[in-house]
């Protein structure tokens, strides 16, 4: 199951770097990933000690909860990725602050969460989960509707309704899992709602990351930090004299239009490279005004990349966001069709001999 996952995430993330989903080390990845998942499947359900009881997915509800709580996870931990490059890198927050403005999120769980348990033993698991689903879902799609500009207050709403809908879902999903399995198995059931979790989220993150960052070389342009080294290198015939590290070019890698970092990063070397130039004697050979006006010319050159760098990202970060969404509403689809009601909820108490008056807790 670990080399399975490894692999599989590993052509993710290839496939996302690379943009080239046809190589043996991307789609030859996530296929050979998949074999070895299924192989694991199959041989779990085999075995007369199996690490992961497959025949619990045999139960509706069961499946039903598994499969509202991975895809909560999927959706979260993708976004935090993108929401913490969004408030870093576009809005130029500290960490410190960005991890202040997340606090909406965790408050917003804090308060329903425990609220959500006593909704399910009132209106059913179904309705609490799908509705709260539908909520994260719709929240996660809206970031697609954030602008550079946003005011933050608007943000801290939307983090809030994110929590708000995790809060309705885990407790009223984890209740209907550990439902649907007998009391003695109640051990394999816990184990297989926490393995969804962790397996969803790291591939929240691996798929969510590669959609973002096809989305930001797409919309950036491969070749664009080139060009931009290019237009900083002049004139061409004094640059190439300097040594490597006054030249802008040297920094012109494939991998500063993979991502907003990296775009940063070689913002932060050409500036590097600009400045030690200045420094050269065959640099301040060349006359004041002619210097005048290459330093303004690179300056506005750079400003211009940056802002191009930050605009792609925010095209990414729609593109994301409504992947994103997509997941968490298709999470909440199941739970309207599959997830138990009230009165189903107490028939299943009554069959797997779980007291109705025990909430599951989630920690």
């Amino acid at each position: 199951s670990v080399v399975a996952l490894v692999v599989l995430v590993y052509g993710v993330i290839q496939g996302g770097e690379s943009n080239d989903w046809v190589k043996w080390n991307t789609l030859g990845a996530i296929v050979l990933g998949l074999a070895l998942l299924a192989l694991f499947v199959w041989l779990q359900k085999r075995s007369t000690h199996p690490t992961i009881d497959v025949d619990l997915f045999k139960n509706r509800y069961f499946s039903a909860g598994a499969v509202a709580i991975g895809l909560t996870f999927f959706a979260l931990m993708g976004s935090t990725f993108y929401l913490a490059y969004f408030l870093q890198a576009v809005r130029g927050y500290t960490p410190l602050a960005a991890g202040v403005a997340l606090i909406a999120v965790a408050a917003a769980v804090m308060i329903l969460a425990p609220l959500s348990a006593r909704l399910a033993a009132r209106f059913g698991p179904r309705v609490v989960c799908g509705f709260g689903m539908t909520l994260f879902g719709l929240t996660m799609a809206s970031y697609g509707l954030v602008r550079q500009d946003t005011g933050q207050w608007v943000i801290e709403i939307q983090m809030f309704c994110m929590g708000a809908g995790m809060g309705l879902t885990m407790s009223p999903a984890t209740t209907a899992i550990m439902s649907a399995v007998p009391r003695e198995k109640a051990g394999a059931g816990s184990a297989v709602n926490n393995t969804v979790r962790q397996v969803a989220g790291a591939l929240g993150v691996a798929i969510l990351g590669s959609i973002l960052a096809v989305a930001f070389r797409n919309s950036l342009g491969a070749g664009t930090p080139g060009q931009v080294a290019s237009r900083l290198d002049q004139p061409a015939a004094v640059v190439s004299q300097l040594p490597a590290n006054t030249r802008v070019s040297t920094y012109a890698t494939t991998d500063a239009s993979q991502s907003i970092g990296n775009a940063l990063e070689f913002v932060a070397d050409a500036a590097k490279a600009l400045q030690a130039r200045g420094q050269t004697p065959v640099a301040q050979a060349v006359p004041a005004a002619q210097r005048a006006q290459l330093e303004h010319q690179a300056q506005q050159t750079i400003e211009k990349f940056l802002s191009d760098s930050k605009s792609s990202f925010m095209t990414g970060m729609r593109a994301t966001s409504l992947a994103a969404g997509g997941a968490a509403l298709i999470g909440a689809a199941v739970a309207f069709t599959f997830l138990p009601g009230r009165r189903e909820l107490a028939e299943q108490n009554v069959r797997s001999g779980t007291p109705a008056a025990e909430p599951a807790v989630v920690h």
